[in-house]
C-alpha cells in the first residue's frame, strides 16, 4: 500500500512521509509501524500501525484533477463554497470546521480554509480560528507541494496568487 518516502496524508496531521517500516514486538506480538515524518507540522515523528493505517484514514496525496478542484474552490469569488454556519454559536461552528479538517478530505479543508480566509478579511479572528486557518493552510500547503512535485515556497505563492486573482 505504501512505501519507504512516499508522501501520505494523515487526516489529523497532514502530510508526512514515510522515513521507515519497523517490526516490534508488542505483547509478545509482532507488529509493523509505518514511522511517519511531518516535516510542516509540530509533529517530529508518528508511528502508523501497518494494518491499521486504511482504518485511519492514512491515503496517498491527491491527483491533478482534485488538486485543480482545491484551488477552484480557494479561487471561488461568487461564494459557492463558503459555509453558511454564520449563525451558528461559535463552538458549533468550530468544531464543525475542526471535523472537516481533521476528516483528511482536502476539498473540505479548503472550504474550511477559504471560508475563514473570507472571514479574516471582514473581522479579525479569534485564536481558535486563526489556529484553524493555520492549520488547513499547512495542510494545503503540504499536499499542493507534493501533487505538483514543488518547494513548499511555490506552493505558498501559488496559493498566494489563487487567493489574490
Amino acid at each position: 500500500m505504501f512505501n519507504l518516502d512516499d508522501p501520505v496524508v494523515h487526516p489529523a496531521h497532514g502530510v508526512g512521509i514515510i522515513r521507515e517500516i519497523k517490526k516490534q514486538f508488542i505483547l509478545g506480538k509482532e507488529v509493523s509501524y509505518f514511522y511517519i515524518d511531518f516535516p510542516y507540522n509540530d509533529l517530529d515523528r508518528v508511528m502508523i500501525p501497518v494494518d491499521k493505517a486504511k482504518e485511519l484514514g492514512l491515503r496517498h496525496v491527491v491527483d491533478d484533477k482534485t488538486i485543480d478542484e482545491m484551488l477552484k474552490i480557494i479561487r471561488d469569488r461568487k461564494g459557492k463554497y463558503l459555509d453558511s454556519l454564520e449563525d451558528e454559536s461559535f463552538h458549533k461552528r468550530h468544531r464543525e470546521y475542526l471535523e472537516r479538517v481533521q476528516s483528511g478530505d482536502i476539498l473540505e479543508v479548503a472550504k474550511v480554509y477559504k471560508t475563514l480566509h473570507e472571514r479574516s478579511k471582514a473581522k479579525d479572528l479569534g485564536l481558535k480560528e486563526k489556529f484553524l486557518m493555520e492549520r488547513a493552510e499547512k495542510m494545503i500547503l503540504g499536499e499542493l507541494k507534493y501533487a505538483k512535485g514543488i518547494t513548499y515556497e511555490k506552493a505558498q505563492a501559488m496559493i498566494e496568487k489563487v487567493i489574490a486573482s
